[in-house]
């Protein structure tokens, strides 16, 4: 948004896109520092706890957010961590009111009953050669 913002009428998208990919290296090494944290305390509290359950993210993700905000002070831990935890902590209950809904939408039907029948005929092949 920011290089279409400042770019000429005629140019903004150029300017969007020239903007996006000087910036796409700082913000790829950030994710990648984040997605690094979350793993390796997700496994570390997995292995301390000996569970996998969703806790384990949830209580990384707090982890992780306050650590990441650790330069803005206590008070910018514990909201980083306290918004961490929330989001990931939704993440599972949406995901399973979003897995019940589908299923109840989607029930299966019972199939028609067809007819029984009550002989099944034979039908013998004459084409076979009898030595």
């Amino acid at each position: 948004m920011k290089g279409a913002h400042s770019s000429v009428k005629g140019q903004r998208l150029a300017g969007a896109l020239s903007a996006a990919s000087a910036r796409a290296p700082i913000t790829g090494g950030n994710f990648a520092t984040w997605a690094a944290l979350l793993t390796t305390f997700e496994c570390g509290i997995q292995g301390i706890r000996q569970k996998q359950d969703p806790w384990n993210l949830a209580i990384s993700a707090a982890i992780t957010h306050g650590v990441l905000a650790a330069r803005g002070g206590i008070q910018a831990v514990a909201k980083a961590s306290l918004y961490g935890c929330a989001i990931f902590t939704l993440t599972p209950i949406v995901d399973i009111f979003v897995m019940r809904s589908v299923s109840y939408h989607s029930k299966p039907t019972q199939p028609k009953k067809l007819p029984l029948q009550t002989s099944i005929p034979i039908i013998m092949s004459q084409d076979h050669d009898d030595p």
